[in-house]
């Protein structure tokens, strides 16, 4: 389906810069809203509830390098209030209407690369449904990632870090990794190191895992950390836990997870 949303929602444009490998920051700014009926009330509907704060629109442009073929790129809202519509290069995207939760978008089968531009377009819209918060604005709130990853890669949100045990002399730490496979049969070498906050390395694992085509698994690293810092309120001391995703020498993705070890007579 493709369709014209300029006369639908204001548009603005901003830069984007780099945050880290894998993820363009793409920055929106809003324009301003359009108030269809804002703040008004009606009498089927609990005091204090608004009938509509608005709708608003985002526009940004950006190119792709053609090296980027063949990667896996979707679009992350860390935030972004009530209903989203996203069109990206003029076909619309899946609406997502679940509130102020994380979402991602696939954009692989619609980008253009190389020298032609691609144009995405965000319309966040409040008046489809009563909101009983006065902050139920219709708006991106957080940060929006442009993610690029291989064929098989970390799985979306990324990898999870539990401590099962923690002593002063040492502690267990347990990361661990979805990952999925978009492309034919394969064998991935899945490597975690874990940084002190200088950037030194401290501790490294690596172990294969075999994933069907179109597959998902996790992989679960432990590592017995020695004499770790502790994190505190007068300390808040992170390590960096760094997962890496190869075939063979070709690296498909890296995640990194910033994580604190405390317990509760710590903090």
């Amino acid at each position: 389906m493709r369709l014209s949303v300029f006369a639908l929602i204001c548009l603005s444009l901003t830069a984007c810069g780099i945050w880290k490998k894998g993820y363009e920051r793409i920055s929106f700014s809003q324009e301003w809203d359009f108030v269809l009926g804002g703040g008004q009330t009606d009498a089927f509907i609990s005091e204090g509830d608004t009938l509509c704060e608005g709708m608003d629109g985002y526009r940004k442009q950006f190119k792709l390098p053609e090296k980027d073929k063949g990667k896996v790129i979707c679009l992350d809202f860390e935030r972004a209030t009530l209903n989203r519509k996203i069109w990206l290069n003029g076909h619309w995207l899946c609406p997502r209407s679940d509130g102020n939760a994380s979402s991602r978008f696939v954009l692989t089968p619609f980008l253009n690369y190389g020298k032609k531009e691609n144009i995405l377009l965000v319309q966040t819209d409040s008046c489809v449904q009563f909101n009983s918060h006065r902050d139920s604005d219709s708006d991106i709130g957080r940060n929006v990632w442009l993610v690029k990853a291989g064929q098989v890669h970390v799985d979306n949100w990324g990898t999870n870090i539990t401590i099962p045990v923690i002593n002063a002399d040492k502690s267990t730490v347990e990361i661990e990794t979805p990952l999925k496979n978009e492309a034919s049969d394969v064998i991935v070498e899945v490597s975690t190191r874990i940084q002190d906050r200088e950037g030194k390395v401290l501790y490294q694992i690596s172990s294969p895992a075999e994933i069907a085509a179109g597959g998902k698994k996790v992989v679960i690293h432990t590592i017995e950390m020695f004499y770790p810092e502790r994190w505190s309120v007068r300390n808040p001391y992170l390590y960096t836990a760094i997962v890496e995703v190869k075939v063979g020498n070709e690296l498909m993705d890296s995640h990194q997870t910033t994580f604190g070890m405390h317990s509760l007579d710590s903090i």
